[in-house]
């Protein structure tokens, strides 16, 4: 998320870079054994304040963005365990102050660039999108001038969005998509398909009832984007 432009010349620019996933010894500055080579965020250390004790309100990508946007308790809202689905309301109450309205009320022109993942009104229902209509409850009715960006992890919905509708010249995200395997096979649900063909429901069905019924297997066969995945040999190091 960033909020940009800033309004009178005496205010700064503000950008908030928020990611999934990033432990804190994958950046290089704080970690001389990282796997991982970070030049740029080194570069913002350096060049700046590094606050070395942060504290998360929710370790999965839904309920942390909550925090971050509202300063709330994410488990004050509906939502009390996993993360947001595709197309549900808002975690955001109307009214709510978030981040980005807080900054509109300084005179800043505010931006959101990326995964909203907090729930927003898609037009029509699953299966029978009209996308000539408008996204409602999104990022540009909770505080931001303007959104580019994806509702949710890319599953049932595709595509790229700007504001309230489809971006310029991408696709309707109207296609089943299923993920593809992964050496060593760890989970069979972490990449998605290309060319994101069409997947029959009946072929749909007949892959969840192969699945194990074992409880353990039923908590961990989900994964989305924001669960962590183990790196293949390919990719080691």
């Amino acid at each position: 998320m960033a909020e940009l432009h800033a309004g009178p010349m005496s205010q700064p620019n503000i950008v908030v870079i928020y990611t999934d996933d990033q432990g804190y010894g994958d950046v290089s500055h704080l970690n001389p054994d990282s796997k991982f080579q970070t030049p740029n965020i080194d570069r913002l250390i350096k060049g700046g304040i590094n606050f070395t004790n942060g504290h998360s309100a929710g370790s999965a990508c839904t309920p942390s963005r909550y925090a971050l946007m509202t300063g709330r308790y994410p488990w004050r809202t509906e939502l009390k365990e996993g993360v947001g689905d595709v197309d549900q309301p808002s975690m955001i109450s109307e009214g709510r102050l978030t981040i980005g309205g807080m900054l509109q009320q300084n005179g800043y022109h505010t931006a959101c660039v990326g995964k909203w993942h907090l729930g927003m009104e898609l037009p029509g229902s699953r299966g029978d999108r009209d996308w000539s209509e408008p996204i409602l409850e999104g990022p540009v009715d909770r505080g931001f001038d303007y959104w580019y960006g994806i509702p949710t992890s890319p599953k049932l919905v595709c595509a790229w969005f700007e504001n309230r509708g489809l971006a310029p010249g991408a696709a309707e995200p109207d296609l089943l998509t299923y993920h593809k395997k992964n050496f060593p096979n760890i989970d069979k649900r972490w990449r998605i398909m290309k060319p994101y063909t069409r997947i029959s429901r009946s072929s749909r069905k007949i892959r969840l009832r192969t699945k194990t019924s074992s409880a353990k297997s039923r908590r961990i066969g989900k994964t989305t984007s924001c669960s962590p995945a183990i790196r293949t040999r390919q990719w080691n190091g």
